[in-house]
């Protein structure tokens, strides 16, 4: 969100305000009012913190309208020393002033959308959902065919996806490396269907076979 590179700041609002319909459900909230949303940016820099809280909640009033038009909006910066993969996170914590008609599924709930990261290769195709469960320090080198993948730790979170766009109706040769180890294989890729890699450590082995560790509803745009 503060970069330099503008593309890379619009893919990132893009993922943003899917997060807050994800979180927030709009449509049914006719009639709620909010009155105080408290955002927390976290980063080892207090500015900087304060202002990803900031670049965020600027994006409630356009997804969620009259709910936040007489909100009052107050940012705030945390300093996580102890999960520095925490960095970049922003909390929001909303206050309603009419409860009543506000879905159980919102009030009271903690809403934490998986973060997608913005998908590599053209618009049109299947996505490929990649998830590094294997490191929480190093990132995974996805290959398949020509296209190359690096993927951030997601491990015991929804932090960092990698997305890949392929062409459907395609057998895809892909290879998996991380700290030494790899896994390869062939995934065929139909249409109208995204599929998903997640890679863990069994056994001492990067493998794509993985224990049921996410949920299946899970993916981009969806609640774990």
């Amino acid at each position: 969100m503060l970069g330099a590179e503008q593309n890379k700041k619009d893919d990132a609002i893009v993922c943003l305000r899917e997060q807050i319909r994800a979180c927030f459900h709009p449509s049914e909230q006719t009639g709620t009012r909010v009155e105080l949303v408290l955002g927390y940016g976290y980063s080892p820099d207090p500015q900087k913190g304060n202002r990803l809280a900031q670049e965020v909640m600027k994006l409630l009033p356009a997804e969620l309208g009259d709910i936040v038009s007489n909100a009052q909006f107050k940012d705030f910066h945390v300093i996580e020393k102890d999960d520095p993969f925490k960095n970049g996170v922003v909390r929001l914590e909303v206050y309603y002033s009419q409860t009543a008609k506000v879905p159980i599924s919102v009030l009271g709930s903690i809403c934490e959308p998986p973060p997608q990261t913005w998908c590599k290769g053209k618009s049109i195709g299947q996505k490929l959902i990649v998830f590094n469960w294997a490191s929480l320090s190093q990132k995974l080198v996805l290959r398949i065919d020509n296209e190359e993948l690096q993927v951030k730790p997601a491990y015991g979170d929804y932090r960092t996806i990698g997305c890949i766009v392929l062409s459907p109706g395609y057998d895809y040769t892909w290879r998996a490396d991380i700290g030494g180890r790899s896994d390869a294989g062939v995934l065929r890729v139909e249409n109208g269907k995204d599929e998903q890699l997640v890679f863990c450590v069994q056994d001492g082995s990067l493998s794509h076979i993985c224990p049921s560790i996410i949920p299946e509803d899970s993916g981009p745009g969806t609640l774990p």
